[in-house]
């Protein structure tokens, strides 16, 4: 959904999202599943591809600030624990386009052509595989809030400027306090 999106980035988005529907579960739970594994392997190698063509947005700036505070909160961890807020942000001020990338999304996790669904069904996911935990979960301090806000707009400008939706610091402060 990012705001730089290249033409070549939306069918290798697509394709690693369909992937990870289908084996991502698998491989977490059986670590001898070759073929779950590389599936997602492959999949990993498309969103690699997909987000060196169109960057990363919003969700990679809020959990590189989160990082930076919290060294021992994993990346995918992080990245999980605010999906839901971005998302619902994004998909309530997004324009046609972006509700149109939502709707995908949904449909590539297995759900209906819907940007709303799409939430759910990354949530579901996210919970399937037991990284729905809060950010007060991971031992966030809320009063950090404020300066994680600050050090997303220092340092991961550009991701914050390719979000598909435009986002204050306010904003992000907000995201950070819904995913506490």
């Amino acid at each position: 959904v990012a705001k730089g999106d290249h033409p070549i980035a939306y069918p290798w988005a697509t394709e690693a999202l369909i992937l990870v529907a289908q084996y991502l579960k698998p491989a977490i739970e059986d670590g001898s599943n070759i073929e779950a594994r590389e599936r997602m392997a492959l999949a990993d190698t498309y969103a690699g591809l997909s987000n060196t063509s169109s960057s990363t947005g919003l969700r990679h700036a809020m959990a590189h600030s989160i990082s930076g505070h919290y060294p021992d909160i994993a990346h995918a961890q992080a990245l999980a624990s605010i999906s839901e807020a971005i998302m619902s942000f994004n998909v309530e001020n997004a324009d046609q386009k972006t509700k149109r990338r939502y709707a995908t999304i949904s449909e590539c996790l297995g759900g209906e052509r819907d940007p709303e669904e799409a939430i759910d069904r990354l949530s579901g996911l996210i919970k399937e595989i037991g990284l729905d935990k809060t950010l007060a979960d991971l031992g966030v301090e809320e009063e950090k809030i404020p300066q994680m806000a600050e050090d997303a707009f220092d340092y991961m400008k550009g991701d914050i400027e390719n979000n598909p939706v435009k986002v204050s610091k306010r904003d992000i402060e907000k995201l950070f306090k819904e995913s506490y």
